[in-house]
């Protein structure tokens, strides 16, 4: 048994399938609290598969991962989400057929709760002022790189103790993509796992 880490997150001997498939072979790595880690490589590298592992999405068959002082290798996703974990995932993560304010209420009365709902939508469309302009439309009419800040605002507004994206800038514009990772700026406080 491995002691509690000092970092936000450690991978340790990590290896993972789906099915009969190996995705990743003792995968070792850490994430210093507030600090911000990329994984980088080709497609089919297992970038996507260790965001699913570290979220609790797909089993480990092997290692262990730890977030902080907490062994959550076979915990369940629900649970890894309860310790203070935020998932933004491969694509958009919205509601296309809601509005932006609908998608932001779902997601944050969620984190929050009722009480703190209206103050935390109000953090949002400060932080987020294209989302404030758009907030009567259908989520799914805003650009790509739109769609993708308002994924990250229903994680950012409530900041997680450990964010983990997966490919944040992938089929937007580079200058989409200068401002989706300018808007994780000022939550340099959390920990974040990223894959590009």
């Amino acid at each position: 048994m491995t002691a509690p880490s000092p970092n936000a997150l450690e991978l340790s001997h990590v290896s993972a399938c789906y099915g009969p498939y190996r995705a990743l072979f003792d995968v070792s790595f850490q994430v210093p609290e507030g600090g911000v880690v990329a994984l980088i490589g080709s497609n089919g590298a297992g970038k996507s598969t260790v965001t699913r592992a570290v979220s609790g999405l797909l089993p480990t068959s092997g290692g262990s991962i730890w977030l902080a002082d907490a062994d959550v290798t076979r915990w369940p996703a629900h649970k890894i989400a309860k310790h203070g974990v935020s998932s933004v995932p491969e694509g958009r993560a919205i509601f296309s057929r809601l509005t932006v304010e609908e998608n932001l209420t779902i997601a944050l009365r969620q984190r929050v709760g009722r009480k703190r709902l209206a103050e935390s939508l109000a953090t949002a469309y400060e932080a987020y002022p294209v989302l404030a302009e758009k907030r009567e439309q259908l989520a799914g009419k805003l650009s790509g790189g739109q769609q993708r800040l308002l994924s990250l605002a229903k994680v950012l507004v409530a900041p997680p103790k450990l964010l983990v994206a997966d490919e944040l800038g992938l089929g937007l514009a580079p200058l989409v993509v200068d401002t989706v990772y300018e808007a994780l700026e000022p939550e340099r406080r959390c920990s974040s796992l990223n894959s590009r």
